[in-house]
Formats: C-alpha cells, sequence, structure tokens
C-alpha cells in the first residue's frame, strides 16, 4: 500500500509539473580546451582526434517560483552533429573531421521545459610556412649562408589544390589553343579572392619548343582573364621537347606563376634578360611573375569553373601540356588574423616583418640551427604559433662541413577512416610529386606535382574517396623517394 501511495505522489507530481508554466532556464559552460566567446556563442578550438570535454551547469533564475528545479532533476542532451548523441553535465567527444562543427546542448528541467544553445567547434588552423633566398643566391649545395637574405611568408590555410593529369598535344598553328578546366565547390558560400594570399599558385607541367610564340592565360568563374605569359621570349625552349614537328613528347618541366615567385620576371622577360638564354636555350622550371597582375584576380568567386588556356600563335614548332594544377587557399571567418608577427628565440638575429602580410626577412650572422616562430593574432585575440628551423652554414668554412638538412615525410593516423594527414618538411626548394597506388602499383590518385619552396607542409587524403583496402602513397622531393603503406578501414 505504502508503494503505491509513493508511485501516485511520484506520478502526480510528474502530471502536475506538466500544468505548471515553464521557468526560465540558463547555462554556464566551460572547458579544458582553447576558446572564446563571439556574441554570446562559445567557440572552441581543438586538433582532429583530440579529445575535448564539454561542461555545462544549469542556472535556475525563477527556481521555486512554481516548482523546484536542479541539476539533478534535468537532463543535458549534447548532440555533436556527426551522429551522436551524449547525456550529462560534462561530456567527452573527439572529432576525425575538419570543419566548423555546431554541439547543440538541450536542457531539459523537471517540467519538461526545455532550453537549447549551440557551441561551435573548430580545428586548429593549419600552418604553412615558406622561405627562400633570391635565385640567383642559391649556394652550390643549397644551403644558406652567413650574410644572405632569408625571405619568409607564414599563412594560416585551408587550401584546396585541384590537379589534372592529361598529357595533350598543343596544336600547332595560328592562334589555336588548348582549353582545360577545374572546378571548385568546396569552398565556403559565397567566398571570394580577398587578396593574392588566397590564391597561392597555378602550375604546369609542360614542353614546347619556342616560348616565344605561346600565350597561356587563366580565366576564373566569373569570366575575368589574366595573361600568365605573353608571347615573348624568342627561341627558349621549356622543358626538353624532341626535335621535330610532332616527334611526340618529350620532357616536362614544372612552372607556375605564385603571389612569391622563384623567378622575379615572368618567363620572357627573364629569358630577354639573361644572354645566356639565347637562342635556344631552356627557361629553368620555378614559379614566375605572371604578365598580366595575379592582382586581377582579386574578387574572383573560388567556386566554379577556373580554366587555362595555352596558345600556340606561330607555325612549325610544337609542345605537349602533361599536367596543371590551381592551388586556392580560404581562411575561414574564425581565423581571420588582425596582425602576424615573428621572433627567434636565440635573440641572434634581427627580423625585419610585416604584421599586415606575414612577410618577413631577416640576414642570419651566425652559422648554426635558428628557430623562427610565426605567430598570428585573430580577430578574437587568439595567437597561433608555429616554429621553423633554418641551418645556416658559412661560405669561408667549405659547403663539405655543413650538416646536411633533412627532408622528412610522414602519414598518420594508420590505419585511418575518415582522413589521412601526409605531413612532411622539405629542406630546400624541391620538385615534388606525391602518388597513391593500390597494392599492386596502379595509379589510384595524384596529389601533388609541382615545385614547392623550403617548408612545412601538411595534405589531407579524404577517406571518402578511396575504398577499403591497403594503398601505397610514394612521396618524391628531387632525389629524395619515401613510401608508406596506408590501410584504408
Amino acid at each position: 500500500m505504502k508503494k503505491r501511495l509513493l508511485v501516485l505522489i511520484v506520478l502526480f507530481a510528474t502530471i502536475s509539473g506538466f500544468s505548471q508554466p515553464c521557468q526560465q532556464i540558463g547555462v554556464s559552460l566551460s572547458t579544458s580546451a582553447d576558446s572564446y566567446i563571439d556574441d554570446s556563442i562559445l567557440f572552441v578550438s581543438v586538433y582532429d582526434y583530440e579529445s575535448f570535454n564539454l561542461n555545462a551547469t544549469g542556472i535556475y533564475p525563477q527556481n521555486g517560483l512554481y516548482y523546484s528545479q536542479d541539476d539533478s532533476t534535468s537532463v543535458f542532451e549534447w548532440n555533436f552533429g556527426d551522429g551522436n548523441i551524449e547525456t550529462g553535465n560534462s561530456v567527452t567527444h573527439s572529432y576525425s573531421v575538419s570543419g566548423l562543427i555546431p554541439v547543440t546542448l538541450t536542457i531539459t528541467d523537471v517540467n519538461n521545459c526545455t532550453y537549447s544553445t549551440v557551441i561551435y567547434i573548430h580545428s586548429y588552423p593549419e600552418f604553412s610556412i615558406e622561405y627562400w633566398i633570391p635565385y640567383d643566391l642559391w649556394e652550390p649545395d643549397d644551403t644558406i649562408m652567413v650574410g644572405d637574405t632569408i625571405y619568409f611568408n607564414g599563412y594560416i590555410s585551408d587550401e584546396q589544390i585541384m590537379f589534372i593529369d592529361d598529357t595533350v598535344f598543343l596544336p600547332d598553328g595560328t592562334g589555336v589553343s588548348y582549353i582545360s578546366s577545374i572546378t571548385f565547390d568546396d569552398f565556403a558560400p559565397g567566398a571570394t579572392i580577398d587578396s593574392l594570399s588566397n590564391l597561392f599558385s597555378i602550375n604546369t607541367n609542360m614542353e614546347h619548343s619556342f616560348l616565344g610564340d605561346l600565350v597561356i592565360s587563366m580565366t576564373c568563374p566569373n569570366g575575368t582573364v589574366v595573361i600568365l605569359e605573353e608571347q615573348h621570349g624568342g627561341g627558349a625552349y621549356l622543358g626538353e621537347p624532341l626535335e621535330g614537328w610532332d616527334a611526340g613528347p618529350g620532357t616536362g618541366y614544372d612552372y607556375g606563376w605564385a603571389l612569391y615567385p622563384t623567378f622575379t620576371k615572368d618567363m620572357g622577360d627573364y629569358v630577354l634578360g639573361d644572354g645566356s638564354m639565347a637562342p635556344l636555350g631552356v627557361v629553368p622550371s620555378g614559379t614566375y611573375m605572371s604578365s598580366q597582375p595575379l592582382t586581377d584576380l582579386i574578387g574572383c568567386p573560388m567556386n566554379g569553373e577556373w580554366k587555362i588556356t595555352f596558345t600556340d600563335n606561330w607555325s612549325i614548332d610544337d609542345g605537349y601540356v602533361f599536367s596543371w594544377y590551381i592551388n586556392l587557399n580560404y581562411i575561414n571567418f574564425i581565423f581571420l588574423p588582425t596582425s602576424f608577427s615573428w621572433s627567434s628565440p636565440a635573440k641572434v638575429d634581427e627580423i625585419y616583418d610585416d604584421p599586415a602580410t606575414g612577410n618577413a626577412w631577416v640576414i642570419p650572422s651566425e652559422t648554426g640551427w635558428h628557430d623562427y616562430i610565426f605567430s598570428a593574432v585573430t580577430t578574437h585575440g587568439m595567437t597561433y604559433n608555429k616554429t621553423i628551423s633554418i641551418f645556416v652554414g658559412d661560405s669561408a668554412v667549405g659547403i663539405e662541413t655543413q650538416p646536411i638538412a633533412k627532408t622528412t615525410f610522414n602519414a598518420y593516423p594508420n590505419p585511418f577512416n575518415e582522413k589521412m594527414v601526409l605531413e612532411y618538411n622539405l629542406a630546400k626548394q624541391e620538385n615534388v610529386k606525391i602518388e597513391v597506388t593500390n597494392i599492386i602499383g596502379k595509379k589510384v590518385k595524384t596529389l601533388m606535382n609541382g615545385v614547392q619552396l623550403a617548408g612545412s607542409y601538411n595534405y589531407c587524403i579524404d577517406g571518402k574517396e578511396l575504398e577499403s583496402g591497403i594503398y601505397i602513397v610514394k612521396f618524391t622531393a628531387g632525389s629524395q623517394t619515401f613510401t608508406k603503406k596506408l590501410v584504408r578501414e
């Protein structure tokens, strides 16, 4: 009898609770991860695959007005936006994907009244750092020496590289063109080229027997056209074409146009300004200035069709385009930096930096390993740092005594499901090629094929693009080759 009465009392209390007006519910949130508040919304920064915790304490300003409220009688439900739902005041979670992910917290009190709020989880921004010295100052072993001017560029990136691997004969004749296009659709809706930091490079692997009759142009999704190379440079070769018209494909070289190029002239001006190039020299592999400024592409949509056009204007020469790619970068609004800075813990170098662009330069005065730290401060006052180490040699000692800086390559996690991260460091500027093959050696995907400056890089493989199985990734930088076996679960 007492048990039944107890049940009736509880049931009655619950039913009577439904008839009561709702009382206000609020929440106090905390996390052990880096976080900030913007417009009363909590943003939490985490690394991919890193576990983080979220803690919630209910706030009940009208407690006791109609009924009693406290955390012990309220239900805290967390929807993590990836198919997982957890309950409790304190929860722990991790993500295997990057991006801006909303987490919805719903608090339901004893009267079945609810309150919801959204917390945003985002990955730490990816950093890339490049450094170089002017091309004509490189020592024979590419070691940076005391007194050299080192140029830096650091940036926070969310980059996409689209690659077209397609061997095509460049039609010979007057004004005949080869046109190829790449379509991007993964950038944020409405994302545009706001500055040249959004456009890293346009690259191609090709050969041609007469630079002086070529026009190469890029057309962005809104129809804006920029001439990358405009028909000058005489009889200089691009790559190593075979002699004779339509003799078949020769050896392609990697060429490109970039914000911070290896050569500070366009191809034709470089050739005409160097007597050793005439009349049939080979244009060196590397990145160049464009004939028309790349700044003309500012305002172009990032999503949509990007077209490259190769036009042969004179007869009796030939060429082949083997591949091309465009490297776009979009910085999510969360990471918009207000300033950049560079520093050196050793305090042996004075760094001249531009807080607005992330560019810097330094003239090292001592030999040995030098650490340089790139820092970015975002609009929310969060500071992100990355360190790069550079060996500086002494030209008076002789290059044989200089230690060789290492090019490294790593891939993780392995096995993987959602995403595999390829992480590598280039000790110097190199031609880089990254290929994925299946277990019997058949090529599945080419991830990268072009020139990259010395620095640290990350590339992500989307697990959705690969079936379950065993794959081999082959990373080639200059004369060095690394291979790793990958397991896609």
